[in-house]
């Protein structure tokens, strides 16, 4: 049901964004960290990978983080989430502001 909902939010979000405005889903384009490997090399690790980033037209940088979570909302406040759209602001979106979206679904007793 997870991916249903995100596709869902992802067409209904498509309707909405203003000319030009594209909607990314499920790209992986950063990484929360680094290590250095035994030879020198730097291996990425952790990806990041929201549900869907919008771009604004003609700027590769994005302007908007959304992830969207097929949970209750008492499941969603957990320090996990909070800590995910944080690191997604952070290495998203231009010197880490504007805004991170959460949408939740409304199904069973929230």
């Amino acid at each position: 049901m997870e991916r249903v909902f995100e596709k869902a939010v992802a067409t209904a979000l498509r309707t909405q964004l203003p000319q030009g405005h594209t909607l990314d889903e499920q790209q992986v384009s950063g990484w929360l960290a680094s290590r250095m490997m035994a030879d020198g090399r730097i291996h990425p690790v952790f990806p990041l990978k929201p549900d869907m980033v919008v771009h604004p037209p003609a700027t590769p940088a994005p302007c908007m983080v959304l992830d969207a979570k097929w949970e209750r909302l008492q499941n969603c406040t957990h320090d996990r989430t909070l800590y995910q759209l944080k690191a997604y602001g952070d290495n998203y979106l231009e010197n880490g502001t504007g805004p991170v979206v959460l949408s939740l679904s409304l199904h069973g007793n929230i």
